[in-house]
């Protein structure tokens, strides 16, 4: 899947979690915006998006850091 806030509808994106909880299958997402300094509803939807996902793949060395540092998502998930 490809993540970015604006495409899917719904607070930061979150009408694509509906989607994600019903897939049997593996889920491996694209994050193109990882904020640093994200509002409630933007945390809470990438942290789900991330829990979600068997794997991530980030697009930048600052996305990783903020990925770790603000989102705490292990990095074992990470591409």
């Amino acid at each position: 899947m490809q993540f970015e806030y604006g495409i899917f509808g719904g607070k930061a994106g979150s009408h694509i979690l509906t989607l994600l909880r019903r897939l049997r299958m593996p889920i491996v997402t694209t994050l193109h915006t990882i904020l640093k300094n994200p509002d409630i509803d933007q945390r809470r939807v990438l942290e789900e998006v991330a829990a979600l996902s068997d794997r991530l793949i980030v697009m930048s060395e600052r996305g990783s850091e903020y990925l770790r540092d603000v989102y705490n998502v292990a990095m074992e998930k990470w591409i």
